[in-house]
């Protein structure tokens, strides 16, 4: 078998030259929930959105096995669907899994193969904004903490699979350089992957319960309320779980138009932390866009079909893909106090299922 981490061309987890993240290197404002980035730390290769998410009802327990599920293989057991997005634990993660066939797949990272472990996270590339300035003095750890990971790390309950972990760090407040981090895969035209060939997205991940930091509602309305934004606003922007958001990319430029789709999926880390968990994404599920100096056009999936997809970017976000500052009348008060939304997890695969 062969090492393959990361050996197609997808993925919302950007690059020299690009911007994206609420805030660059010129530090301007940006209303926009899509990343731009400064800072990228490149990893060297080595072989081997915002749709809010309503509608929560139990998975259907239709695909739930009536026998013991196989200690060799890996199976799923469906929790929850929320915006169409199902959420499945994994049972006896990183047993039995094969590389899926070459025209039906494409990793943006996958382990297929425990041999070989600790490698150099292939053909991703990260960011990390967050210094030890005033701006970024309430998050809870060090910067460096924050960094983009130069390795990847076995997971003892998984198999001991290779897996990609990053504490990821969103602000509630302000929007400039609102994904403190983050991390992409941006050189994926050579796949020849249009956005009318994704059928779904699969995410196997995992919140760590001991890193992640999600601020509550009334926490926010303590903060926030009156002084800054009514309650109605806090309640609009957050429900104090942990949201990630996959944006699939034509360009990532902010200077022209720029073809997209993303997804915006909740984790209840109050009841689902510590678990492998399989997210499945449906590409009925995602939003379609065109997106201008950070204003965006609503589109559909027929009208973008065609399109290439050059790369794709994964942050934390809050639960409406934005910031407070949207909703705040008037200048903007620099001194108003930052909250961050910290998630750590990890990743065991982010996969495009294809047409």
């Amino acid at each position: 078998m062969q090492k393959n981490l990361i050996n197609l061309s997808a993925l919302t987890l950007i690059i020299a030259g690009l911007t994206a993240c609420g805030g660059g290197s010129s530090g301007g404002s940006k209303k926009s929930s899509t990343p731009a980035i400064s800072s990228v730390a490149m990893i060297s290769s080595v072989a081997a959105s915002s749709v809010a998410a309503s509608s929560i009802t139990p998975a259907s327990s239709s695909s739930v096995s009536s026998i013991d599920p196989d200690p060799l293989v890996e199976n799923t057991t469906p929790l929850v669907t929320i915006g169409g997005v199902d959420v499945a634990e994994i049972v006896n993660c990183g047993s039995g899994i094969t590389l899926p066939a070459s025209t039906s797949s494409f990793s943006m990272f996958a382990d297929y193969d425990v041999t070989t472990q600790n490698l150099a996270p292939a053909n991703l590339t990260g960011w990390n904004h967050i210094n030890s300035t005033a701006t970024w003095a309430n998050v809870s750890k060090v910067p460096s903490t924050y960094n983009f990971p130069s390795t990847t790390v076995t997971d003892a309950g998984c198999n001991n699979v290779d897996t990609f972990k990053m504490i990821l760090v969103k602000k509630i407040a302000n929007w400039d350089q609102q994904h403190g981090n983050g991390f992409e895969r941006s050189n994926m035209f050579s796949e020849g992957i249009t956005f009318g060939k994704v059928k779904s997205i699969t995410v196997d991940l995992k919140i760590n319960s001991t890193n992640t930091i999600i601020p509550t509602v009334d926490a926010l309305k303590a903060k926030y309320v009156p002084a800054y934004v009514t309650a109605d606003k806090i309640d609009s922007l957050e429900n104090g779980k942990v949201y990630l958001d996959i944006t699939l990319y034509q360009k990532n430029l902010s200077s022209e138009a720029d073809f997209r789709a993303k997804i915006n999926f909740e984790i209840d880390q109050a009841t689902m932390s510590d678990k492998w968990l399989r997210v499945t994404i449906p590409a009925s599920a995602l939003y379609y866009y065109s997106e201008n100096n950070y204003t965006r056009t609503d589109s559909t999936a027929d009208a973008l079909a065609s399109i290439s997809i050059k790369g794709a970017i994964v942050v934390a976000e809050t639960k409406r893909g934005n910031t407070l500052r949207n909703d705040i009348q008037g200048a903007w008060v620099g001194t108003t106090p930052e909250t961050f939304k910290e998630v750590d997890v990890s990743f065991k695969k982010i996969e495009l299922n294809l047409e």
